[in-house]
């Protein structure tokens, strides 16, 4: 008798996967085989093919004479790297090992086991010779798999078959050709194809939805900059524009420190945007929407990637990141340097871990966590992305010595960046009130909380709304320390990696937040200018959420609920009474300056303050280096 081992590589093979490995069972009615392992090496697909495996293997009911094994790589590489010997079991090594053979080599980019494997070339005496291996291939269309056999593939095997059968050399070959021939001659039934149509229907029903989701909030936020925005200078910008104004090099400007954060990329992009605009902040506020929409992009991108097509849940997406609950940045202090640039810079970091080159990935990351340390509070990503690494070097997904020296020189770089951040720097809280620990220590709960609230904009109008912060705050806790048990495993996805990244960065930041300024009151947590950096929290919980759908459709239902609901409540306008109160004082204090030339006077005038503190030397010197060159509200 003779046992088979059966390999099967899959890679975004949803449709015709699960019948497939149906179709795999009637290997066990094989009178000519005593033993059967099917081996399945998902080659870390991004559709729904995980799922279409998990339910497969639900649903599998004991056959003694069929064993299944359900493995899968952590990135995705060519078809032949899922059937490199990895993560075959030690069975299949042992045999290709004693064979004298090394690992299967690359050509032109794939990986080959024709004349390496024991199947398809010639066996040693001491190899078994009655257990064969069959890769088995799936098609490029659902209704064309192959199988390889000896070095030959069959698609659609002819009626001829039996000839090509004879001249193979040996008994093994031609018992794993009989048996899988009905494979290789599979066709979708017509539920099947029906199923499949339905399937990529829904799909371009989702891309559709999503792209007009992306329109709708994109003309919701800029026509909320369109009618906002005022051409003045306004608050801390004439505090940080100093360097602008004394023409500083460019490094003093990505180094310069404003509050406890630098400003990095943030201030490269507003001497670009001011250099093109003539210190325009209206056409700032335009520009720094313009980071939202690629920010948008990337995290369409991402979900894709790590989750699959595009579906209409997917819609919350431009929901959550062109929310106008962030509408400080944009008609308020615009600063691309605190909120836009570092939301785009933690949405970017889950891509490094999509690189399959260990030392591309290692100088990547650490590229982007220097970057990341300079720029606002986006250093709070800089601690995240060295755990990631010690992580994949302390429990690697693959036993490799070589890519556990890499994970620990990502980290080593990462965390280099904190260093270079500390040369001449001055912490400087921004409120006078602070310290630590606070008075009421209590109190940190519910201001994170809210803060994790505010892109909802719902906290200030519920009853009970502290006793729901520190719930949310809870709950928020809970996603990061599961995000973080998932990113502990040695079966570590790009999803996986992505929520522990998104939900870490979120708390760490909220978490710090509140320890500075929990002393101005709960009121300060519902700041505006925060909402950047509290959305990779919810797109983390929107991941976890769409990944629980894919494997259980039952949820499909609430899920679509819930992300109505947060459709609904970012199309409904909110805080209008703020928006008013900058663009009306904006107007009312840049008009009367213009005519006057007296902060002091304007400042009463207008009632409206473009700076705290009335008379501040800083505020007369970039008004009149302002009138000198024609700039902002002198153009």
């Amino acid at each position: 008798m003779t046992s088979l081992s059966v390999l099967v590589p899959v890679y975004k093979e949803r449709f015709l996967v699960g019948a497939s490995l149906e179709r795999l069972k009637i290997l066990g009615a094989s009178v000519d085989l005593e033993r059967v392992e099917v081996i399945v090496a998902d080659d870390a697909s991004t559709d729904d093919t995980p799922a279409v495996l998990a339910r497969f293997q639900r649903e599998l009911l004991p056959d003694p004479r069929i064993s299944w094994s359900f493995l899968g790589h952590e990135r995705n590489g060519v078809k032949g790297q899922a059937i490199r010997p990895a993560p075959l079991p030690r069975t299949v090594l042992r045999r290709q090992r004693s064979a004298g053979r090394r690992p299967p080599r690359s050509r032109g980019g794939c990986r080959h086991l024709a004349g390496e494997h024991p199947l398809l070339a010639p066996q040693p005496p001491d190899v078994d010779p009655e257990h064969p291996l069959v890769v088995l291939h799936q098609g490029e269309r659902p209704e064309r798999p192959h199988v390889q056999a000896g070095g030959h593939h069959l698609a659609r095997p002819p009626t001829d078959l039996a000839r090509k059968i004879i001249s193979f050399p040996g008994r093994r070959e031609r018992i794993a050709l009989e048996t899988l021939m009905h494979i290789a001659d599979y066709t979708l039934t017509d539920l099947e194809r029906s199923q499949t149509a339905k399937v990529r229907r829904s799909e371009r029903l989702g891309v559709t939805l999503v792209g007009s989701a992306c329109v709708l909030f994109a003309a919701l936020l800029f026509g909320m900059i369109d009618r906002h925005a005022v051409n003045l200078l306004f608050w801390d910008q004439f505090d940080f524009l100093t360097g602008l104004r004394e023409h500083a090099g460019q490094w003093k400007l990505f180094s310069w420190t404003h509050g406890p954060c630098r400003l990095g990329l943030g201030y490269l992009f507003i001497e670009g945007v001011y250099a093109a605009s003539g210190w325009d902040t209206r056409f700032e506020a335009f520009a720094t929407g313009g980071l939202s929409l690629v920010t948008l992009g990337l995290a369409l991108v991402l979900k894709t990637r790590v989750l699959g097509p595009l579906t209409w849940l997917d819609t919350c997406l431009p929901a959550l990141l062109l929310t106008r609950s962030q509408y400080e940045i944009f008609v308020g202090t615009p600063n691309a340097g605190h909120g836009p640039i570092p939301l785009l810079l933690v949405v970017l970091a889950p891509f490094c871990w999509l690189v399959r080159s260990a030392p591309l990935r290692a100088a990547m990351t650490g590229v982007l966590a220097f970057f990341a340390a300079f720029t606002g509070f986006a250093i709070f990503l800089v601690p995240c992305l060295v755990a990631m690494f010690a992580i994949d070097a302390l429990w690697p997904a693959l036993p490799s010595a070589k890519e556990r020296a890499w994970s620990a020189t990502g980290a080593v770089l990462c965390a280099a960046s904190i260093p270079l951040f500390l040369i001449d720097y001055r912490f400087g809280s921004a409120v006078s009130c602070y310290q630590f620990p606070h008075p009421r220590p209590l109190e940190y709960v519910p201001f994170a909380g809210l803060m994790v609230l505010r892109p909802l904009g719902l906290a200030r109008s519920i009853p009970g709304a502290l006793l729901l912060a520190v719930v949310v705050f809870l709950l928020a806790s809970t996603l990061t320390a599961f995000a973080a048990s998932r990113a502990l495993r040695r079966e570590r996805t790009p999803l996986s990696r992505t929520m522990f990244l998104f939900s870490a960065f979120s708390l760490l930041f909220v978490a710090g937040t509140a320890v500075g300024r929990v002393c101005l009151g709960m009121g300060q947590a519902f700041a505006s200018r925060y909402v950047a950096y509290e959305l990779p929290l919810w797109l983390a919980a929107y991941f976890a959420l769409a990944e629980a759908v894919a494997k259980r459709p039952s949820l499909r239902l609430p899920a679509g609920t819930g992300v109505a609901l947060l459709v609904i409540l970012q199309i409904i306008p909110k805080d209008r009474s703020s928006l008013r109160w900058y663009s009306e004082g904006k107007s009312r204090w840049r008009s009367c300056y213009r005519a006057t030339r007296d902060e002091v006077r304007c400042d009463r005038a207008a009632d409206f303050k473009v700076y705290p503190v009335e008379g501040a030397p800083q505020v007369a010197q970039m008004l009149e280096y302002l009138r000198e060159n024609q700039l902002n509200l002198f153009k």
